[in-house]
């Protein structure tokens, strides 16, 4: 996309933000290694701030009963990109911040939350920050029971390729 890319409605603002010299060249160079730019990144978390603040008490959305599950799973959202998807090993500190949790905690909570159907992750290792452990995000709306990308566990699979019926192991 390209960096001065307009909003999507025709009714735009300029946002201007003062940081540190080092802070944002280092910012820009992980958003080129990524290939996205600062406008893009600014606003998918600006979106995302309001899309989670606006939409807490919805009824009809699927969050975690529990609070510090559901701040991460809220902390993920705010991050992932347009796809819900993301990498902690970029945004393991934000994350962290974000959801009030130690930045040390994050593996076990989104293991946490894979097992409870809120978020898939597809990688190279167990340990979620120091890999390219993608981690998908369900959307609020989706039933974490029936989200497609919900991780199953070897014996689901296997019970689902025998037609439902459960393995005599």
């Amino acid at each position: 996309m390209p960096r001065n890319q307009q909003s999507k409605s025709n009714d735009s603002a300029q946002l201007s933000v003062r940081c540190d010299a080092e802070l944002k060249e280092d910012y820009q160079d992980v958003l080129d290694e990524r290939g996205d730019s600062m406008s893009d990144d600014l606003r998918r978390h600006m979106e995302a701030v309001v899309r989670r603040e606006r939409g807490r008490d919805t009824s009809d959305e699927f969050r975690p009963d529990d609070d510090t599950l559901a701040r991460v799973y809220d902390a993920l959202l705010a991050f992932a990109n347009e796809d819900l998807k993301l990498t902690l090993d970029h945004y393991d500190s934000a994350v962290a911040n974000e959801a009030d949790v130690k930045k040390g905690s994050l593996d076990a909570f989104t293991h946490r939350l894979q097992r409870e159907g809120y978020v898939n992750l597809s990688g190279d290792g167990p340990s979620v920050r120091h890999s390219k452990t993608y981690v998908r995000v369900k959307p609020p709306a989706a039933d974490p029971d029936e989200w497609i990308h919900r991780h199953r566990t070897v014996a689901e699979r296997r019970e689902a390729r025998r037609g439902g019926v459960p393995a005599d192991d």
